[in-house]
């Protein structure tokens, strides 16, 4: 029962947020500055890096060994539908909105520049986990979700991208059991290390491809902060005095 209730409650607080934000006009999904060609190429190097990431970051949970504070609560919403459907299809919605469409937004026009955005933001993402083992892992892929926003103006590909995480993360969870590590599906230390290692530098790879792609993409425009100039009024009086 507790389950279901949590599970309830994490579907319709996802399903309000994105209406509430949406509606608002506080932030959109469009495609920003992706032109209709590159959409494609666009997306689906997004969802590659996604895929790609999946198990160095299961590397990196399993040997830094980071303290998991919402075990349980993660259990229980993984055997309830409302559950798997908040962490797999509507928190990449109501998360990109919230910590790129308006957060790094903000924080775009309040720093005026786009790097130091992108790192408190993903930060931020980082720490609205509230569980440790969920922490490091959040920053990392919020960096980049950061910088496809920047570059891209669009919340699509982020979207995407948080969409594949969640849902590959969700299905193991599922196939496996929630705290299964790499060594209890029957990869060795050393398969680990290898793997990793490889998908480190695929993902290294899709980054560089998708900058080459980003060349002629106009990334985010920032307003940049109005200069008011001083009053000379009292200089002109005491001009004109003498």
């Amino acid at each position: 029962m507790q389950g279901t209730v949590m599970s309830l409650g994490m579907f319709l607080g996802d399903l309000a947020a994105i209406w509430f934000f949406l509606s608002r006009r506080r932030t959109t999904i469009q495609w920003g500055a992706i032109t209709r060609a590159d959409r494609w190429p666009v997306c689906l190097l997004a969802m590659l890096l996604a895929v790609a990431w999946i198990i160095p970051d299961a590397f990196l949970m399993q040997w830094a060994a980071f303290e998991d504070n919402l075990e349980e609560e993660f259990k229980m919403m993984m055997n309830n539908p409302f559950g798997i459907l908040s962490i797999s299809v509507l928190a990449p919605f109501s998360e990109e909105i919230i910590c790129r469409g308006i957060i790094m937004t903000i924080l775009l026009k309040m720093l005026g520049k786009p790097w130091p955005a992108i790192i408190v933001s993903a930060l931020l993402f980082g720490i609205i986990h509230l569980n440790p083992v969920q922490t490091v892992s959040a920053t990392i892929i919020g960096i980049v979700l950061g910088w496809l926003y920047y570059r891209t103006g669009s919340l699509i590909p982020c979207i995407l991208v948080h969409f594949v995480n969640n849902s590959i993360a969700t299905a193991l969870s599922l196939i496996y059991s929630y705290d299964a590590t790499m060594t209890d599906m029957g990869l060795g230390i050393d398969m680990q290390v290898m793997l990793s290692a490889c998908l480190m530098v695929l993902c290294a790879f899709l980054i560089f491809r998708l900058n080459l792609l980003f060349r002629h993409i106009q990334p985010l425009q920032i307003e940049e902060k109005s200069v008011v100039p001083e009053p000379v009024v009292a200089e002109t009086a005491n001009n004109n005095m003498d």
